[in-house]
């Protein structure tokens, strides 16, 4: 048997291809029927995610739920095969800090092959920060740890010698956001609203 495939394609509201968007696979049991090693991706270089590096959350139980989470590669795709037949998986689409864009369970049988495709109303951005020690001068050398998304937890940004940082791949309208750095309190905030266009988010520790 050939198995099964879900294909998810996303586009920008400029009909281009959205990269680096998080793909979540939600449900009950494990959510291939046969967890594949490390294999070539399919034919016309579309991403093989059962397997590969860029899988997250799919191997140990979260919460009592088997979830993985996967991104889309530069042609906006998401592909994943050998799913288990009529088990219902919820696929949740948004960016790594915990916005949600597109939602929908899919069914699939033993061999059969789907293409879900969703719309962004806005492209992803790039948010850029500044953080300042407590003498006010730029805090080279402090880390900064944004959360609320299953990889956005486990992301480090360096801050560099200017101070500045930056946030890739943002759909969301805030954010959690952790700093340290070496010999002061962090700082913390929970659901921090972030700037809108280019404006930089200050942050004194």
């Amino acid at each position: 048997s050939a198995g099964n495939l879900l294909e998810i394609v996303g586009r920008g509201p400029d009909d281009l291809p959205v990269q680096d968007i998080d793909v979540r696979l939600d449900t009950t049991e494990p959510v291939f029927d046969v967890l594949p090693g490390e294999r070539a991706g399919p034919p016309n270089g579309l991403m093989a995610v059962a397997g590969a590096s860029n899988i997250t959350g799919g191997d140990p139980r979260i919460d009592g739920f088997f979830c993985p989470t996967f991104t889309t590669s530069e042609e906006g795709r998401v592909v994943a095969m050998a799913l288990r037949p009529g088990l219902p998986i919820d696929v949740t689409i948004g960016d790594r800090f915990g916005s949600h864009t597109h939602e929908e369970t899919v069914v699939l049988g033993p061999t059969e092959r789907r293409r879900l495709q969703f719309r962004l109303q806005e492209r992803p951005r790039t948010v850029r920060g500044r953080v300042r020690g407590p003498d006010g001068r730029p805090a080279e050398g402090a880390c900064v740890r944004p959360g609320r998304g299953p990889r956005g937890r486990g992301t480090t940004i360096p801050v560099d010698r200017n101070g500045m940082f930056e946030i890739a791949g943002v759909l969301a309208r805030e954010i959690d956001l952790r700093v340290e750095l070496r010999g002061c309190a962090p700082f913390q905030a929970k659901r921090l609203p972030l700037p809108r266009g280019d404006e930089p988010l200050e942050i004194d520790l």
